[in-house]
């Protein structure tokens, strides 16, 4: 945070686009000390952004595959419960199937044999 305070005109520099940053601070500071002082706090500042980011980044995934562990487990529980409704829905058609066969078998047989179901 040092370094902002040393350079409260700097964003300007930075957002009109028409001096590179480099050259900003070689302005600001004729002192070399000052300067190499200066790049160096923007260098570790920028090393604790990429670390802040990097963690920023896991925390996302952990987020993400916690979320799509939930969505997993919620579409297999589903998939579950529609294997077992066409178990049912099968053994259903099948018993109604055979009523049919029966029903028809003993149609043909009163008609044809005379014999009662």
């Amino acid at each position: 945070m040092l370094i902002l305070l040393l350079l409260p005109d700097l964003n300007y520099f930075r957002n009109s686009g028409k001096e590179p940053l480099r050259q900003t601070l070689k302005q600001f500071y004729k002192d070399p000390n000052i300067y190499e002082n200066a790049n160096f706090q923007l260098y570790q500042q920028n090393e604790m952004l990429k670390v802040q980011n990097f963690n920023f980044i896991e925390k996302n995934k952990d987020l993400i595959n916690e979320e799509l562990e939930k969505k997993l487990t919620s579409l297999n529980s589903s998939l579950i419960d529609v294997q077992k409704e066409n178990i049912y829905l099968k053994e259903l058609v099948d018993q109604y199937s055979k009523l049919i066969k029966n029903i028809e078998n003993c149609s043909e047989s009163w008609i044809n044999l005379k014999v009662p179901c």
